[in-house]
């Protein structure tokens, strides 16, 4: 079972229209159930030091996801 991989390498070579069909394709998988993306763990920014160790420790089943504050006024909503 393959469960991830880094792409920087690739995205920082291939084509726009390459990069572009190639997320295309692995959108439709996840769409057609063929594949599946786990949940992300949103960590507050100012908790990076967490989500940091939170990624380096084997078998999680999530990946960190940092929140950033959109500096919007919540009262208003």
């Amino acid at each position: 079972m393959v469960r991830g991989f880094w792409l920087n390498r690739w995205f920082g070579t291939a084509s726009p229209a390459d990069a572009l069909r190639a997320l295309s394709e692995v959108r439709g998988l996840v769409t057609d159930e063929v594949l599946s993306i786990p949940q992300g763990r949103p960590f507050p920014l100012e908790r990076f030091t967490e989500a940091i160790s939170f990624a380096d420790t084997p078998a999680h089943d999530a990946k960190p996801l940092l929140v950033f504050e959109d500096g919007r006024d919540n009262d208003d909503e």
